[in-house]
């Protein structure tokens, strides 16, 4: 299978744009989707000057999620919360979030589905794996 590798380098350009893309949004707090998101949570919440919290919702490795977070969370104004996680592949994981908070935002370093509210990097959904410099064993 054909991986394509991003580096450290990279993902500090792509997370500079998002924080910059979000810097007078008035986002008052960013939710990190584990595990992917959680490093682009950690580096825009310093950025920014953001809480974050982290948000258990996986559909690939299993069907885990806290809803009862998101349910708190619809306390809040959903319009000042930012979701973020490393891509959009299927969809499923923002299809889920956006049936409980419907006016979500969501932001990726990459997206195959034009499902975000803003990403970086548009991919072709063909393309194969994408290896982040946390998952990068060499």
């Amino acid at each position: 299978m054909e991986k394509i590798f991003i580096d450290w380098d990279g993902f500090e350009e792509l997370a500079g744009d998002i924080a910059e893309r979000y810097r007078e949004e008035g986002i008052e707090l960013i939710v990190g989707l584990t595990r992917g998101g959680l490093p682009l949570a950690v580096k825009l919440s310093h950025t920014l000057n953001i809480p974050m919290k982290t948000l258990t919702w996986q559909t690939r490795d299993g069907s885990e999620m806290d809803k009862r977070m998101l349910h708190d969370l619809a306390d809040r104004s959903s319009e000042k919360v930012l979701f973020v996680d490393d891509i959009c592949d299927s969809g499923k994981t923002i299809s889920g979030i956006r049936k409980i908070l419907p006016s979500a935002r969501f932001t990726v370093l990459f997206s195959k589905k034009h499902m975000v509210d803003y990403c970086p990097t548009r991919i072709d959904s063909r393309l194969p794996w994408i290896v982040f410099p946390w998952e990068n064993n060499n």
